[in-house]
């Protein structure tokens, strides 16, 4: 999760998904692992609501979904976020000395029988709202589900300058790469997840897949609002096949240089008329809520809503009659139509917030413009994110009501900062317009 995140998807019965041959590519092709690794989507967590959403920060994580991990042996109970837009694994050290580390949930490595000193050098990554974490990467047994790390870098942070202190840490989901992140110091693959999971599983299904249950309440309880799948693809979470990405410029994008999760977007329309028609590197990225686009996008996609310091509104009632809204990706033929209905976010009775918000006026080291598909978007989607074939993929997610198991022993741990109603506030602090 770095300065911008962008394609998290869902898919309801009003979006239309096409797909297509890429490549020949299609999810036949997959041999599921007899055990999948499977992690509950906790509660929302919060950013204090004094934030604004062009400030996308480590702990930015209201409208995305987290989960319990252990750490050490016996295991520690932490909440991190499950991030697709970054590569570090850190957790709070309870050695932090920064003022947001007082009173939170914390891995104190005295008490691991398991902890290990490598001496693997200091990290420091900071996130788009100036959240900075300075940690040092060490390793120990890190539980997932119920898979046991053992020997996982980890990158312990002894210090987090930032105005909340919602999360625990943040495991990076991102591709990775021996050459470091713009914004990371050093070589993130010291602390990389996903080269675990290629030890576990073998390359082919080092895989990370996302199920969001599109039916779950407001006020659902903790581990009922979706599920993360490590170690390869669940059939009984979607329908028909899996539309591929090759992930864009093998791993790095032209903007920064950081590795990402990237396609291409070359077109947008609204009710079949082309406001867009060009290519547009496109993060996709589970720790950002909104679909983030250029500012000129924006104001086309949002030309009935009424702009105010929340962002942009509507009334609900007329969310309905909102033209359709159809993106193109790449060359695969995928194309995605959200209805009315699917382009806001209720946050009260009748007040409606619009998904599409716009970047900083400066994207990258080079000024370039790209777009982030956020959670309020790919969450309409079932999505696989295949770090041994270099690629993307999603596909029409089942939308009834099955049940959610994990086959972790650790217990849920609340969030540190709470919500009656996370979907509600989960939105109304989303959106900074430029």
């Amino acid at each position: 999760m770095r300065n911008w995140k962008l394609l998290v998807l869902a898919f309801t019965a009003d979006a239309k998904l096409f797909d297509s041959n890429y490549g020949g590519i299609n999810s036949t092709e997959y041999i599921t692992p007899s055990e999948l690794v499977r992690v509950p989507f906790e509660r929302v967590v919060n950013k204090d609501a004094g934030a604004q959403f062009g400030a996308i920060g480590a702990d930015y994580v209201s409208a995305t979904l987290v989960g319990t991990i252990g750490v050490g042996t016996p295991p520690q109970p932490l909440v991190v976020l499950f991030d697709t837009g970054s590569s570090l694994f850190w957790v709070r050290s309870s050695q932090c000395t920064s003022s947001s580390c007082a009173q939170q949930r914390s891995f104190n490595n005295a008490k691991s029988s398991t902890y290990k000193t490598t001496n693997g050098g200091t990290q420091q990554v900071t996130y788009g709202d100036g959240t900075q974490v300075i940690c040092t990467v060490n390793s120990d047994t890190v539980t997932i589900g119920n898979f046991a790390i053992q020997g996982q870098p980890l990158c312990e942070a002894t210090s987090i300058q930032t105005t909340t202190a919602n999360l625990d840490g943040i495991i990076g989901l991102g591709p990775s790469t021996a050459q470091g992140n713009v914004g990371l110091t050093g070589d993130n693959s010291a602390a990389d997840v996903f080269q675990s999971l290629a030890t576990k599983f073998s390359t082919n299904n080092a895989i990370v897949s996302f199920w969001y249950n599109l039916q779950a309440s407001p006020t659902a309880p903790a581990g009922t609002s979706g599920e993360i799948t490590f170690g390869g693809i669940d059939p009984s979470r979607y329908t028909g096949q899996i539309t591929w990405f090759v992930i864009f410029n093998c791993r790095f994008d032209s903007v920064s240089g950081q590795p990402h999760w990237a396609v291409n977007l070359n077109s947008i329309s609204i009710g079949g008329n082309s406001i867009f028609s060009s290519s547009l590197t496109t993060f996709i990225d589970t720790g950002t809520t909104a679909f983030v686009l250029p500012t000129a996008i924006v104001k086309q996609l949002n030309a009935k809503f009424t702009l105010t310091n929340n962002g942009y509104v509507i009334p609900c009632s007329q969310a309905a009659s909102l033209s359709p809204v159809t993106f193109g990706f790449g060359n695969s033929g995928l194309s995605i139509t959200l209805s009315g209905n699917q382009q806001v976010a209720q946050i009260s009775n009748n007040i409606c917030l619009s998904i599409f918000s716009s970047p900083p006026a400066t994207l990258g080291s080079t000024g370039q413009q790209y777009g982030i598909a956020g959670a309020l978007f790919i969450n309409q989607f079932y999505n696989v994110f295949d770090y041994g074939n270099n690629r993307v993929g999603f596909a029409t997610p089942v939308t009834s009501l099955p049940s959610i198991s994990s086959n972790s022993s650790l217990p849920q741990q609340k969030n540190n900062q709470e919500a009656t109603k996370p979907w509600l506030l989960l939105l109304f602090i989303s959106y900074i317009f430029l």
